[in-house]
Order: C-alpha cells, then sequence, then structure tokens
C-alpha cells in the first residue's frame, strides 16, 4: 500500500513540474528573422510554420505536427504567428495543447506585415497556412494551403 502511494505521489510531482515549467520564449520577427532562421538551422532539415489563430486550416496542422515529427527528430520546427503581437501566453498555450515542446516560437512583431511578407518571399501576400520547407540537401521548398498528415508525415522521413 505504501509503494502504492509512493507511486501516485511521485507521479504527480512529476505532472506537476511538466505543467509548471517555464513557457518557451517568443522572439519578434523582424525584417531578417527569416535569414536569421536560415541560418541558423542550416545543417539542419526544418519547416519553418506560419499560422494565425483566426486559421482553422493552421490550428488542424498544429494538431497532427507532434505526430509527424515523431517519425524523425533531426527535424526542427519553427512557428511564426503572424497575427502582429500575439501575447506570448496564447502562443504558448497552443504549442502546450498541442504537446510542441521543443519548437522554436516567433511572432510578427511589426505594424506592417506586409513587409514581412516580402521578407519572406516576393510573391507570399499572406495567405495562410504557409509552410517553408529546408530538406537535408539544403533544397527550400514553399507550401502554401492545408497540408496532409502523409504527406507531412512522409517529407519528414525522408530527412
Amino acid at each position: 500500500m505504501i509503494n502504492w502511494l509512493r507511486r501516485v505521489i511521485l507521479l504527480l510531482m512529476t505532472v506537476n513540474l511538466i505543467a509548471c515549467s517555464d513557457p518557451v520564449p517568443v522572439n519578434a520577427f523582424v525584417k531578417g528573422s527569416f535569414s536569421e532562421i536560415q541560418n541558423t538551422y542550416i545543417n539542419r532539415p526544418h519547416m519553418i510554420v506560419f499560422w494565425s489563430q483566426d486559421c482553422a486550416y493552421c490550428m488542424k496542422e498544429f494538431t497532427f505536427f507532434e505526430n509527424a515529427l515523431s517519425h524523425n527528430n533531426k527535424v526542427k520546427l519553427i512557428t511564426v504567428a503572424t497575427d502582429p503581437f500575439l501575447s506570448a501566453d496564447v502562443i504558448n498555450k497552443l504549442h502546450q495543447d498541442n504537446n510542441l515542446h521543443d519548437v522554436e516560437q516567433w511572432v510578427f512583431s511589426e505594424s506592417v506585415k506586409e513587409k514581412l511578407y516580402f521578407d519572406v518571399s516576393k510573391n507570399w501576400r499572406g495567405e495562410l497556412p504557409f509552410i517553408v520547407f529546408v530538406n537535408k540537401d539544403k533544397v527550400m521548398t514553399k507550401h502554401l494551403g492545408i497540408l496532409k498528415e502523409v504527406d507531412l508525415i512522409e517529407w519528414i522521413k525522408q530527412q
């Protein structure tokens, strides 16, 4: 009985520790941030996901990132909220709700979003969802629109 009680207490302490962990910092995405991210992960396959809290398709994609990333831990996920100055609490909650704990997080931090769209891609006008994939061979592919989970998993496995 005492061993069982100890295990329950240990489990509760572990859950509490995870729930109380410090939130991940949210970086300010300004002109030049896209290049900064590219340079940081130049030798690692990665995907940069641009999203908005009002984009239903973006929220749907968030639900399958954890499963997809479990197929290859070499792929880095970076997320960028396109809602200017969205609070870090909202961003962290979305990531926590989807079990995305080791994700680099950014938020648009300029009042004129169009400057940032152009900085990312000269042809991008802010349509979402928008994902930039950089594979193991450093080839960049831009995907505009909803992504199927099976396609994402396939890309991740190839890295």
